[in-house]
Parts: C-alpha cells; sequence; structure tokens
C-alpha cells in the first residue's frame, strides 16, 4: 500500500489515545464538580459520573459524546461562558471538556434582575 489506508495498528493507537483523553476529562470533570460544590452528595454524583461515563465509552461510542455534551453544559453554565461549548464537544469532546475544565470562571454580567446588590 501507499500509505493512505489507516492500518489497523494506527487505529488501535488513535483509539487508546481518545480513550485516554475521555477518561482524563472524566476525571478533570470530577474533580471541577467535587470543588465547585463541595458536598459529599457532588463528590457521590461525581465519582458516579465517572464510572458511568467510562463504561457508557466502552457500550457506545455515540453516547459517550453524549456525557461529554451534557458535561461541557454543566461546566460552561458554571463557569459563566456560553452553552455553544457543546457544539464542538459533539465533535472534539474530550478536549473540548478538558480545555471548559481548565479555563477560569467569568465574572457574572447578566443584566438581569438580583435580589441582593
Amino acid at each position: 500500500m501507499n500509505g493512505a489506508a489507516p492500518t489497523d495498528s494506527s487505529l488501535i493507537v488513535f483509539g487508546l489515545i481518545y480513550l485516554f483523553l475521555y477518561i482524563a476529562s472524566l476525571i478533570a470533570f470530577g474533580v471541577f464538580v467535587m470543588r465547585e460544590e463541595g458536598t459529599v452528595k457532588s463528590k457521590t454524583f461525581a465519582v458516579l459520573v465517572i464510572l458511568v461515563g467510562m463504561f457508557l465509552i466502552f457500550v457506545n461510542r455515540v453516547i459517550g459524546g453524549g456525557v461529554m455534551v451534557a458535561a461541557c453544559f454543566y461546566a460552561a453554565d458554571r463557569k459563566n461562558r456560553s452553552r455553544m461549548w457543546a457544539l464542538p464537544a459533539l465533535f472534539f469532546g474530550p478536549l473540548v471538556l478538558l480545555w471548559l475544565v481548565c479555563l477560569p470562571k467569568l465574572q457574572d454580567t447578566s443584566t438581569g434582575l438580583h435580589l441582593n446588590a
């Protein structure tokens, strides 16, 4: 072959890299949730998300991608960022979630009604 078609070993390497990124982003998200909420319930939730997310990536990659999108929604909301972060998460899920979790939290600049000044 002339190298145009991917070999089995390159697909395996790509799959392992994707799996590592997926697991790393789930762990980073879990740590983010634990720090953000700080309750025992949130710690349990974070561990559950990590375990269920790992299971789902083995069952179906599309469902695992849905977990990435949902995690990006949560992280974007908590960091006062746009929910549009979920769009690139559809295609580059683990990378986008890792990046989003590492970004600093923005100041709340909403012009809505607030009860406290």
